[in-house]
């Protein structure tokens, strides 16, 4: 089994701006089951944070900025 991501998207809202019709989105951490069902295990608002996750939930390493950037999302 190895760990993927994939952009999602929510509900939809209007933008009384441009006229256009945007979608909140989210990237989804998981892998698909034998059957082929996702099973989600994270969720990340950036594809880079989702494949940092990836890369760590595979095996890989976990680089010195990663280790900075969560230390300093606790401090706030």
């Amino acid at each position: 089994m190895s760990y993927v991501y994939q952009r999602r998207f929510g509900s939809e809202s209007y933008n009384e701006e441009t006229g256009d019709l945007e979608y909140d989105s989210w990237y989804s951490v998981g892998f698909y089951a034998p059957d082929g069902q996702w099973i989600s295990e994270s969720s990340h608002d950036d594809s880079e944070r989702a494949a940092e996750r990836v890369r760590w939930l595979n095996g890989g390493q976990v680089t010195e900025q990663q280790v900075t950037r969560q230390h300093q999302q606790m401090q706030q």
